[in-house]
């Protein structure tokens, strides 16, 4: 535990001085150096990991544009004298409030101290595991979907080996909380109502299971919630700060896009925000810088899109775009030619996107003179608020699986979401706010949809919590935000009138009261989930999974031999959910280790089972090594092993030993309520085929 504590610490203070120059830029006079630091760690890490993405797609060209942007920056703060916070002094902020964040600190810090080293290839998180450790050997990403999140791994992967490579997903879990805690103060929420809040995150179940179970998710649910700090920034900052804000807002959408492929999804919602602050009278005074920070999120969107069209068209193209877009807006953009990487291409997005910014820009500035107070914010609350509540509400009703996930995050969480909808344009918030708040309802509200559309109906999976990742990535985070403005609201508007009345409320029973109404919700959130908080803690996910490759490795005599792998059946191994054991355990062996593992490309597919090795086999084998000597691994799947089944005088053997695995698993729903144990026994052989025996022969895999 306290290697995996030093690794967070040391992702931290790197992202912490490489986030500095942008947290000052953006910085407000007003704010301390706690939330200072919490912008530093989380810009530096988009601005590093962005660095090491654009590496590995343009080579050193890429980590230079970063660097320009940051000393870009660090000119910035320094020209525009952004200053050092003044130094905290409990004399005016009180002892109970940072005390009681620490303790919120140190708690969710206990209950995500774990490593996830998810090495076996049997999933999303195999693959950005094996792709992190790959690029580190052989300095390729060779990833076939957005590489954001491998780069992130390939950090730890880097510095501290691939025993470590996910020992940094903790950091995203504990960086979510932060950052919950920034955006909820930014929108305007009460101290004490966002520690309730960050309270109710420290011991969420989904935000503790995806602290350290190496999903993109993980990683995009605080991404996200910075960007949408991003946003608030720029819209309420001193003008002198927006250029700040609109780099920063371009630098986390592009982030994002690369982390994930629906990422440039969340323009859609905030083009409608950014229509409506141009038509509402009160909010046009903010229409301006509405349209800036979308032509500077759509700039970052369209980065990720020219990779996703150049880079990992198979995905991005035939997968997300394809399945998200309506039918004829996909024939439309393949018509047009927008999913070609052409030079045309690149002209034609860019100058539609700048059409669209400039007439926004245009029209956003020729009205914002035209401000004036009228009961539309209101109206456009019910409104917006009653179709966001009904669609959700539909979309629970009909798709049991988003209502279940719900449920397990805790449904009242998403009930004082929509709840905060409708009162939000009659509570003491600015308009601003309020419309923002319609904004961040409605994304949640588009991608419950999504994922309704996407998971359908209920359904169980080997990885416990796996299709809560959906939402965990975007309206999760949101509802968490809205719960700490739909406390403060609530605080002012009734709850704090009637502790006013109370007698004596001008002593200490007002003044510790909103300290009560935090704990009593803390608790209220964490005792219906302690018994899914005691199994998550039980255990660690693939825990032994790495020390069983590592001793399959070590049998290997020399890294220069091929290896194959086989099992004795082509069944499916009992306790384990995928089909075949060479993707759990040679494709890692062959992508994070560098092994010569000659059977994993050609198959038909990567769930094709285990193939059960012949005398002809081995031949052909031998072939496709170009050897006669390589390394056998055999699964012992029952019947009679390698060298008891194959006779041939031509082929001979010698063991070099077996090793036995014990992995913990946990699937959704648990297996009888508890985890689970794979147990599995794998013989390694030494073979050497004669020559003669692979005349005539060539290479075909099955």
């Amino acid at each position: 535990m306290l290697p995996l504590l030093l690794i967070i610490v040391v992702h931290a203070a790197i992202f912490l001085l490489a986030g500095l120059p942008a947290a000052f830029s953006v910085r407000g006079a007003a704010e301390g150096w706690v939330t200072l630091k919490i912008d530093a760690i989380a810009l530096g890490l988009v601005h590093l990991v962005l660095a090491i993405t654009l590496y590995a797609w343009f080579g050193w060209a890429g980590p230079i544009i970063i660097a320009v942007l940051w000393l870009a920056e660090l000119v910035f703060a320094i020209v525009t004298r952004a200053g050092l916070p003044a130094r905290p002094s409990l004399a005016t902020t009180g002892w109970r409030l940072p005390l009681a964040w620490v303790i919120v600190a140190l708690g969710a810090l206990a209950l995500r101290l774990r490593e996830v080293n998810f090495l076996p290839w049997v999933g999303d998180m195999g693959a950005y595991v094996n792709w992190a450790n790959e690029f580190v050997r052989i300095d390729q990403l060779k990833a076939s979907w957005p590489p954001f999140f491998s780069s992130y791994l390939a950090i730890s992967s880097r510095m501290f080996g691939p025993e470590f490579t996910a020992a940094a997903v903790p950091l995203c879990g504990m960086l979510l909380l932060a950052v919950v805690a920034r955006v909820a103060r930014r929108l305007g929420a009460g101290p004490w109502a966002t520690l309730a809040t960050g309270a109710v995150v420290a011991v969420s179940v989904h935000a503790i299971w995806y602290s350290s179970f190496p999903a993109s998710e993980a990683l995009n649910a605080p991404v996200f919630l910075l960007w949408i700090g991003c946003l608030l920034g720029g819209m309420f900052a001193e003008r002198r700060r927006l250029p700040a804000w609109l780099i920063a807002a371009a630098v986390v959408m592009a982030s994002l896009g690369l982390l994930r492929g629906t990422g440039p999804i969340l323009l859609a919602p905030f083009i409608v925000l950014a229509v409506l602050a141009v038509v509402v009278p009160d909010w046009r005074a903010m229409a301006p810088r509405f349209w800036a920070l979308f032509t500077a999120s759509l700039g970052g969107a369209l980065v990720s899109y020219w990779y996703g069209i150049e880079r990992i068209p198979a995905y991005y193209i035939a997968t997300q775009v394809h399945q998200l877009l309506p039918g004829p807006v996909f024939h439309l953009f393949k018509s047009l030619g927008l999913f070609r990487p052409t030079a045309l291409t690149a002209v034609a997005l860019v100058a539609l996107s700048a059409v669209l910014c400039a007439a926004g820009v245009l029209t956003a500035r020729r009205f914002a003179g035209r401000a004036r107070t009228t009961r539309a914010p209101r109206v456009l609350g019910y409104v917006l608020g009653g179709g966001i509540a009904a669609g959700i509400l539909g979309t629970v009703i009909l798709n049991a699986e988003v209502f279940h996930i719900l449920l397990r995050e805790g449904l009242w969480i998403t009930v004082i979401g929509v709840a905060l909808l409708f009162v939000v344009a009659r509570s003491a918030v600015p308009p601003a706010v309020a419309g923002f708040v319609q904004f961040l309802g409605l994304t949640a509200g588009i991608f419950i949809a999504i994922q309704a559309y996407r998971l359908k109906f209920e359904r169980g999976h080997a990885f416990y919590l796996y299709w809560d990742r959906y939402l965990m990535s975007e309206v999760i985070p949101l509802l968490f935000v809205l719960l700490g403005l739909a406390l403060t609201v609530a605080w002012q508007w009734r709850v704090g009138s009637w502790v006013s009345r109370m007698r004596g409320s001008s002593s200490r029973l007002r003044r510790v009261a909103p300290a009560v109404v935090a704990a009593v919700l803390a608790l209220g959130a964490a005792v219906p989930t302690i018994p899914q908080l005691v199994l998550v803690e039980k255990d660690t996910y693939m825990a032994g999974a790495y020390e069983f490759q590592t001793e399959l490795n070590s049998l290997v005599p020399s890294p220069s031999l091929p290896v194959v792998w086989a099992a004795t059946s082509t069944s499916q191994a009992p306790g384990f959910f995928f089909p075949n054991t060479w993707m759990a355990f040679a494709k890692p062996m062959e992508r994070s280790f560098g092994y010569s593992v000659v059977d994993t490309q050609g198959r038909s597919s990567d769930f094709a089972p285990d193939e059960v090795m012949t005398a002809q086999t081995l031949a052909v084998q031998s072939v496709c090594a170009a050897s006669p000597d390589f390394v056998v691994f055999e699964t012992q799947l029952g019947g009679p092993a390698m060298d008891a089944r194959v006779s041939s005088p031509q082929i001979t053997f010698r063991p070099l030993g077996q090793r036995s695995s014990d992995i913990s698993l946990l699937s959704e729903p648990p297996t009888k309520g508890d985890w689970t144990h794979l147990a599995l026994t794998v013989k390694a052989w030494r073979v050497h085929v004669d020559p003669a025996a692979t005349s005539g022969l060539s290479c075909v895999q099955p």
